[in-house]
């Protein structure tokens, strides 16, 4: 299977034998080394900046609720198009709105406002399915030489997340954003979450989709964007599907956790994270700059995995205005 990001950014190969995503192998740009325990960000002679708290979010009963409601149903649904034909086809209710309320749970978790589909951003997301599915391959900017080429799917891959998936399992996919090519950017998760997105065009056949995230709008004034955020998540959603046995996905123990901000600079951060209050390893590389923000970084563990049941607190200093958090994994089963 191979995934790619929004506009000007690099595909990323994945490979799918038996319904099993083989999990790349992680590539960090920079490393920033971890804090040790007891670090402190000096704010000028004698003075001392403490890391400030980022609240949680929401509760364990909460995440459960609406965990568990919102993925009761993951049906793909059905495609009535053909590629001989070149007919985009539909794609079949439930389905399109099971892809929406993964994506808007997802939104949720992060403490983002829901968005809506957009009827004609659908339609150049179905042709850009097409697009895709018909040539086996992935491209932001088709050329009129393939097969099923047209103006309103070319137009749909360049301002969409594309994947040679169906609908509803991309938006689990787009939000692990795993894989070397992506690690720099985090491009796929950072189109989903972004605040100043409200309509989206979700457009799917048997073998690729197309989710429309080009959005016009501006970012709000939110200092610090995290993933997981603080506060209970679900386990389910740090290691999505993991309870099918016939898929094999990755994890953000490969996807990677991340921070975002809009204003502050992290080329200096030194991040430490703590499971149950035992310092763990992690291996950091600054994100590069992107439309969705301006300064980011994506951390993942160094030869652990992360468990259900366990809290983690994060801890960044070296910033102008450090802060730490706590994220616990709960179990929604």
């Amino acid at each position: 299977m191979n995934v790619a990001k929004p506009v000007g950014l690099l595909s990323h190969p994945w490979q799918r034998p038996e319904r099993a995503f083989a999990v790349a192998a992680v590539g960090l740009a920079c490393c920033v080394a971890g804090c040790s325990a007891g670090d402190e960000d000096s704010a000028g002679p004698g003075a001392v900046t403490l890391p400030s708290v980022v609240e949680p979010l929401h509760a364990p009963d909460a995440v459960c609720q609406r965990w568990t409601q919102d993925r009761l149903d993951l049906a793909e649904g059905t495609w009535s198009g053909d590629l001989a034909t070149c007919a985009p086809g539909t794609w079949s209710e439930p389905a399109r709105a099971n892809a929406l309320r993964q994506l808007n749970l997802y939104r949720w978790l992060a403490g983002r406002a829901a968005v809506s589909a957009d009827p004609d951003k659908n339609v150049r997301a179905q042709s850009c399915a097409l697009l895709l599915d018909a040539n086996d391959q992935l491209s932001h900017a088709p050329p009129d030489t393939w097969a099923c080429y047209s103006a309103a799917g070319a137009q749909g891959a360049s301002e969409s997340n594309i994947i040679l998936e169906p609908g509803v399992i991309a938006v689990d996919l787009y939000m692990i954003d795993d894989g070397a090519s992506n690690a720099k950017r985090m491009g796929h998760r950072r189109w989903l979450l972004w605040d100043a997105l409200s309509t989206v065009g979700l457009g799917s056949s048997a073998g690729a989709s197309c989710l429309l995230v080009l959005d016009s709008g501006e970012p709000d004034a939110l200092g610090i964007r995290l993933w997981p955020p603080a506060g209970a998540f679900p386990h389910d959603a740090y290691a999505p599907r993991n309870d099918d046995a016939t898929i094999l996905m990755p994890t953000l123990d490969q996807g990677g956790w991340t921070i975002e901000t809009l204003d502050m600079p992290m080329d200096s951060a030194n991040v430490q994270l703590t499971e149950d209050g035992v310092v763990r390893p992690i291996l950091v590389n600054a994100l590069e700059p992107a439309g969705q923000s301006e300064y980011g970084l994506r951390f993942i563990p160094d030869g652990w995995t992360a468990k259900r049941g366990s809290t983690y607190e994060v801890t960044v200093t070296g910033i102008p205005q450090p802060f730490r958090y706590q994220v616990e994994l709960v179990s929604c089963a």
